[in-house]
């Protein structure tokens, strides 16, 4: 099943004038981002840049790239049990 079909369990929390980026692009990227070893705000905007080209295969862009100030606000944002749910499902062994 593919990752957005996981990743559609997660709300966004943010309130719709800032939602410039679809939430499960913000939470696609850094999950791929934190697996090639990023550790924050910063790294993920690096990474989502570097692989910029091969993520329009699977997600929009219509927007660019979110600022690492973006992602910060909506990872901080998202409800732990959420998390929690999306990443035992995504990430079981069967």
């Amino acid at each position: 099943m593919p990752i957005m079909t996981y990743v559609s369990v997660i709300r966004d929390p943010r309130v719709e004038r800032n939602k410039l980026y679809p939430v499960y692009e913000v939470i696609i990227i850094a999950i791929l981002a934190v697996i090639a070893l990023a550790q924050g705000g910063e790294d993920i905007e690096r990474y989502a840049k570097a692989k910029e080209t091969g993520q329009r295969r699977f997600l929009k862009r219509d927007n660019g790239i979110p600022h690492h100030d973006g992602y910060r606000r909506v990872m901080t944002r998202l409800d732990p049990a959420e998390i929690e749910t999306f990443s035992q499902s995504y990430f079981a062994f069967p």
